[in-house]
């Protein structure tokens, strides 16, 4: 038989999420192999504060720097398998 399918990156992800860790096998493989990848450059924005956010985030590969205020002040860095823009689900501002 075809046994166990291998996880993707996009479900483990999924996994360490709150939003979804506790949710079912399936549903969590169905909505991987429905999300849309995107690759963003060295510098470039991906969230502006006070906008309206439209997607969530996994961030698969690499690093993200979250920045505040007009000097773009640090204040966390998010690493491989971090999950953020949860709330543009929700129907929350940043």
């Amino acid at each position: 038989g075809e046994g166990t399918p291998r996880m993707t990156v996009a479900e483990r992800c999924l996994r360490r999420s709150l939003l979804f860790k506790d949710r079912d096998p399936k549903f969590l493989r169905e909505l991987a192999e429905n999300l849309d990848p995107e690759s963003f450059q060295m510098g470039e924005d991906i969230l502006r504060e006070g906008e309206t956010g439209s997607k969530m985030y996994f961030l698969v590969e690499g690093s993200v720097h979250v920045l505040l205020g007009l000097e773009r002040r640090p204040v966390a860095s998010l690493a491989s398998g971090s999950v953020f823009g949860e709330m543009a689900l929700l129907g929350a501002p940043r």
